[in-house]
């Protein structure tokens, strides 16, 4: 088949299994911890526009597999602008306990609002790390024909991202950049590279295929074990 077709048909796989699980994730999920104890790995899941966190099941078992036992998410309507998300974000951040390790695992603009939510709400000081699957950190061209909304925060020109980018003031928080070599809705797809921290390019995976590429999965849950207290299970 000839390549184009293939990176085609792939993401329209990608699409269908990501259909099926839209419904699962419409409800926010919070944590519930012990009242005391050692400090627990939170998985906080950020979904983009048009999804639910119902994505992220398969990175999800994943992490269950490995152990991580406490996740938690919110669903919001596709034209919200990213400071909206980022507040609630943050709402949603305070109700669970100081002592939680959190890890943000965003897609597409869910890794735009989780690394917002750092830089600019003051995330820094409850973020163990951000992970981002195919976001936009550096625009994609296909937002050029918006005039205003989300879809223009994400615009190679926007203001939010050049903060985001900038140096100045950047929180010393881990970051991961997972990039999809074939991304039909990051263009180019290294604009998913955020400047600071690892970037990891997934060949032969489409925008949406990340959240079904056992490879990612096993990567992000390697990263969070790592820097938490959770411990891969036997």
């Amino acid at each position: 088949m000839f390549r184009p077709l293939k990176v085609l048909a792939r993401e329209a796989d990608a699409m269908r299994r990501q259909s099926a699980l839209l419904a699962s994730g419409v409800a926010r999920r919070g944590v519930q911890l012990a009242a005391r104890g050692e400090t627990e790995d939170v998985v906080f899941f950020v979904h983009g526009v048009l999804a639910t966190a119902g994505v992220f099941a398969p990175i999800e078992r994943s992490l269950r597999r490995a152990g991580v036992e406490h996740f938690a998410s919110f669903s919001y309507h596709p034209w919200r602008s990213v400071e909206s998300l980022v507040r609630e974000l943050k709402s949603e951040v305070r109700a669970i306990p100081p002592r939680a390790r959190l890890h943000l695992v965003g897609h597409s603009l869910g890794g735009i609002i989780a690394r917002a939510y750092v830089h600019e709400a003051g995330g820094h000081a409850r973020v163990a790390q951000t992970i981002s699957l195919a976001s936009p950190f550096h625009g994609t061209t296909l937002a050029r024909v918006a005039r205003a909304g989300v879809v223009r925060e994400i615009s190679p020109d926007s203001p939010l991202l050049a903060r985001l980018r900038s140096r100045e003031g950047q929180p010393r928080v881990r970051h991961t950049s997972f990039v999809a070599a074939d991304d039909l809705v990051i263009l180019p797809a290294m604009s998913a590279a955020f400047p600071f921290g690892e970037v990891i390019v997934v060949d032969h995976t489409g925008h949406n295929g990340l959240l079904f590429e056992p490879s990612v999965a096993e990567a992000i849950t390697r990263r969070v074990c790592a820097l938490g207290a959770t411990r891969p299970a036997a």
